[in-house]
């Protein structure tokens, strides 16, 4: 083999791999969002699915506790649960569905709750996910309308983000 054919082959198993600098480097990958869109979501659903839909960044699909249970977690990268009721969400999981999520979640995969599915993420019902260090200090008085929060991150959460 001649030096020119060496380089040639040396050239284009460099190309293959994408390590050549002329390569332009792959567009970034749409996120992957799971909207869970069964039993305890709200009407409000759709409007949300849609909205993230429109962006061009994201790839997003519904899924149903069934699907959750099947392990179809780990074609996403964030699962998303609205709002709704989280026990009616919690109980259609089933103890086998909490179990995916809390999987997934250790995994690094991402979490949204919103409203009813903040609710989920706590530790404080039989139906809880338990992925949230978090109690519900009035359970009678859960519709309280909106206002700010403050946030802040334990040393471990710091070192997480």
């Amino acid at each position: 083999m001649t030096r020119g054919t060496r380089l040639f082959t040396l050239a284009a198993l460099a190309a293959a791999s994408g390590v050549l600098a002329e390569d332009q480097p792959a567009a970034p990958q749409p996120m992957r969002v799971a909207v869970y869109t069964d039993a305890g979501v709200s009407r409000g659903v759709d409007a949300l699915v849609e909205q993230l839909t429109a962006r061009v960044d994201l790839k997003v699909e519904r899924i149903k506790a069934a699907g959750i249970r099947a392990g179809k977690l780990s074609e996403f990268d964030v699962l998303i649960h609205p709002g709704g009721s989280g026990g009616g969400q919690g109980k259609s999981l089933a103890e086998e569905g909490r179990e995916q999520v809390r999987t997934f979640v250790r995994g690094g995969g991402g979490y949204i709750g919103i409203c009813a599915g903040a609710y989920l993420a706590s530790c404080d019902y039989p139906w809880s996910l338990n992925i949230l260090d978090a109690k519900v200090l009035d359970k009678a008085h859960w519709a309280r309308g909106d206002g700010d929060v403050d946030v802040s991150l334990t040393p471990a959460g710091k070192s997480v983000l």
